[in-house]
């Protein structure tokens, strides 16, 4: 990440990145020297109940935002 530009900010100075809105709270760190970027997502529940953790595509995080 520290090679692509648009992404450098991310990785280089700031520990982590917030995000809040309305109804979404988004959280992205490093964890890794290495690279590695997690970014946790927080928002309204539409899983079945039984449900508690969720993969969601980079396509549908973009709606949440």
């Amino acid at each position: 990440m520290r090679n692509h530009p648009d992404l450098y900010e991310l990785v280089d100075d700031i520990p982590n990145d917030l995000w809040l809105g309305p109804d979404t709270f988004v959280v992205g760190y490093l964890l890794k020297e290495d690279g590695y970027y997690n970014v946790a997502l927080i928002c309204p529940d539409t899983m079945p109940e039984d449900i508690d953790v969720s993969k969601a595509t980079p396509g549908e995080m973009r709606e949440l935002l």
